[in-house]
């Protein structure tokens, strides 16, 4: 089956990136992401995406994931009463791979149903059916605690975090000082994360 598929990203949408491949790009695939794969992803230029197929009664649909890690972890939640593709998505959406690795394997019930269409009781499954899988995955979570502007700690996470996820060391700078002056470096990682993401422009 399927391993991964390499070729010229041509458009990059909300949840989703089309990549053609083959001789002349002859073939467009379409490929369902998270949103820290679609930021390592640039238009017009070539990308190695592994990929999982994903069979259901009335479709099928292609999955695509900047790294071997990301692809684990989903398939991990696969395997969770309750969970699908695209709440597996959503998770990985809101939580890079190591982050919601740790964050499963920690108990934390309380982030995990922030991600929309995570209850208690899908949260609960998540730390029963995974917290003895995950430890190669998990990577410590960043302290959030209280910063002030003075305090460079929570912004060069966030460029760390967004280094990691592709963002060239300028424009990881720019976007992390723009969301902290914008949302304030109290703000909850995560927040800071998907903020900080969505300056990215294609």
């Amino acid at each position: 089956m399927y391993e991964f598929l390499r070729g010229r990203v041509v458009e990059i949408r909300p949840g989703e990136v089309v990549l053609a491949t083959g001789t002349g790009e002859g073939v467009g695939w379409l490929l369902q992401v998270s949103s820290a794969t679609a930021a390592a992803l640039r238009e017009g230029e070539e990308a190695l995406l592994r990929v999982h197929l994903a069979v259901s009664e009335n479709a099928l649909a292609l999955y695509g994931f900047a790294s071997a890690e990301e692809r684990r972890l989903f398939r991990l939640l696969l395997q969770v009463g309750g969970v699908g593709p695209a709440l597996a998505l959503a998770l990985l959406s809101a939580f890079p791979p190591g982050d919601l690795a740790a964050r499963i394997l920690e108990g934390d019930h309380r982030s995990l149903t922030r991600v929309k269409g995570v209850g208690r009781k899908t949260a609960e499954r998540l730390v029963l059916e995974l917290k003895d899988r995950l430890g190669a995955l998990a990577v410590p979570v960043p302290e959030q605690v209280p910063g002030s502007a003075a305090d460079p700690g929570v912004e060069e996470d966030l460029v760390r975090v967004l280094l990691d996820l592709g963002f060239r060391p300028s424009e990881a700078r720019a976007a992390a000082a723009a969301t902290l002056a914008s949302l304030g470096p109290g703000t909850d990682f995560q927040e800071l994360l998907r903020s900080a993401l969505q300056t990215r422009t294609p």
